[in-house]
This record gives structure tokens, C-alpha cells and sequence, in this order.
């Protein structure tokens, strides 16, 4: 992979695939840019021999590391500190991205590298502070056990069980927690990248209660980096559009019907979308964009 050390304006793209490797492609061609670079992390439930032509982009690294990530499990989280750790290493990157292959740009590539241009030392996460519902939620996550990445007989019970007659877990970083639905995605800056790994990668205790945690990937990178010397140059913004239907664990798909709302969004970025579902809303976003 060729690195442009010339400019420190270079953006990292961690893409976390878990499927439809033609539509990751897709993404990866849209967002061709000088600056631009690509991180895989690819499930280890996929095959990853269907994602290494991805590779045949200069500027795409597929990580040979799978986790086998679990929906609201701590793999989610483990499997982004191994496209973040491997990036920070190459030591050309000031933005940090993190995306799913079910993401897009909503802007244009001159756009959204400008945009982080001048934005080179802040960092973008999601917090609700007055999405009550969601922090009470949020707050039994933590306070209740979940076996989400063991797998053994009677674990929803035994995790029930335990949740019921023991005492409410604490979690060992301290409040105030930020977060929110959709919160997992986020941009941050080179020095904040370095401090959420190296918590995560030195604090034993906090990352054994996260993996008894369900849907840490909501609050933990953005609480930590809230409780670190970087919270001066957080912004509390999501550079995505989503779609979130009420009472409903996952945004909704993106079809044609949502293309001027989405064009006429500030965000960057939007998800999710699938090529499957309606692959004519890429090609319009495409064509806007260009």
C-alpha cells in the first residue's frame, strides 16, 4: 500500500464487513481520493478469501485478523481497535473513520476531505443527553450480566438469574457516560485515537466488564474520549444520517424515496443501505456526488 507521508491530512476509513463484498467495493470506489485509505476488518463468520481482491485497491489494506463479531457483543468494539491499531501504525493518518460496509457518502469526496482538513484535531461522536429512554435502557445494560460472546447452554437464564439476586455492576470508568443510538460510528482525530487504544488496551478490568456488557460499541469510545485530555476538541455531532424507526433495535434501509431528504442532510455520510433492497439510490447518491 503506497502512503502519501507528503500531508498530514490523510484519512484512515475502518470499514467493518460483514457481508456483500460487490457493494464494500462499491463504497471504496466512491470514496476514491488521494488521502483516502482503507482498513478491512473482516467477520470471521465470512470467508475472508472473498474480500482479498478488495486489496487490489492501492490504498485498501483487508486485515488478516478476524474477530468473530457478535451483534451487541464486545467484539464489535475488538474487531474496530483492530483496524484502529493497525492504521495508527502506518502513522500518516490525522482522521480516524469508522464505517460499516452498509455506509455511503452523501457528499462529495472534495467535500468531506475539506471538511476534515479543517477539522484536523476534533473529533465526532453521537450523544443523546436527554434521550431518557434510551440512557434507561442503557443503564441496565450495564447493570445487568450478558453472555452475548460465550456460548453455552442456559446462558440467557443463568445471565437472567444472576442480573435478578446479585448486586448491580458498576462500571469501573466513572460518569457522566456519553452515547447514543448509532453512536458506534464516529470520526476522531489522531490523538484521541491513541488514547481510546491505549485505555482499551491497558485497563484489564474495564474490558472484562465490557464483555459481559451488551452494545458497549454505544458509549465506551465516546465516554472514554469524553473523560480524556481530548474532550477540548470533541464536537457532539454524528457525521451520519439515519433512519431510526421508533421502538426498533436497528435504523432502516435507505431506498430512492429518501434521496432529497438525504442530499439535503449536513451529515457526510448515511446508512444503511442495500444493493439488494434498492441499488438505485447508490447510482443516484453517485452521481450527485461526483
Amino acid at each position: 500500500m503506497p502512503l502519501n507521508t507528503e500531508t498530514t491530512n490523510n484519512i484512515a476509513f475502518l470499514l467493518l464487513v460483514h457481508k456483500d463484498a460487490k457493494q464494500v467495493d462499491r463504497l471504496i470506489k466512491k470514496l476514491t481520493h488521494p488521502n483516502f485509505y482503507f482498513f478491512i476488518h473482516v467477520d470471521k463468520k465470512e470467508a475472508i478469501d472473498n474480500y482479498t481482491f478488495l486489496a487490489d485497491n492501492e490504498r485498501t489494506v483487508v486485515l488478516t485478523e478476524q474477530i468473530n463479531v457478535k451483534w451487541g457483543g464486545y467484539s464489535i468494539v475488538g474487531a474496530t481497535l483492530v483496524a484502529l491499531k493497525a492504521a495508527i501504525a502506518q502513522n500518516i493518518f490525522s482522521t480516524f473513520t469508522v464505517m460499516s460496509g452498509q455506509d455511503f457518502p452523501i457528499k462529495s469526496n472534495q467535500y468531506i476531505h475539506r471538511f476534515f482538513q479543517e477539522h484536523t484535531n476534533n473529533s465526532f461522536i453521537y450523544h443523546e443527553e436527554n434521550n431518557l429512554a434510551w440512557w434507561k435502557g442503557c443503564n441496565k445494560r450495564i447493570e445487568q450480566i450478558h453472555f452475548t460472546e460465550k456460548e453455552f447452554k442456559g446462558k440467557d437464564r443463568i445471565a437472567w438469574f444472576m442480573s435478578k439476586f446479585m448486586p448491580k455492576r458498576e462500571i469501573p470508568l466513572g460518569a457522566p457516560l456519553y452515547g447514543g443510538p448509532g453512536s458506534g460510528w464516529w470520526a476522531i482525530s489522531l490523538a484521541a485515537a491513541k488514547a481510546i487504544l491505549n485505555r482499551l488496551e491497558s485497563d484489564t478490568e474495564l474490558v472484562k466488564f465490557l464483555q459481559y456488557t451488551w452494545a458497549s460499541d454505544e458509549f465506551i469510545i465516546q465516554s472514554i474520549l469524553m473523560q480524556s485530555d481530548e474532550k477540548k476538541h470533541a464536537i457532539l455531532r454524528s457525521l451520519w444520517h439515519m433512519h431510526w424507526p421508533k421502538d426498533t433495535a436497528n435504523p432502516s434501509i435507505l431506498r430512492s424515496d429518501n434521496f432529497n431528504e438525504l442530499i439535503a442532510s449536513d451529515a457526510l455520510f448515511a446508512r444503511k443501505f442495500d444493493e439488494s433492497v434498492d441499488a438505485a439510490i447508490l447510482e443516484k447518491l453517485e452521481d450527485y456526488t461526483k
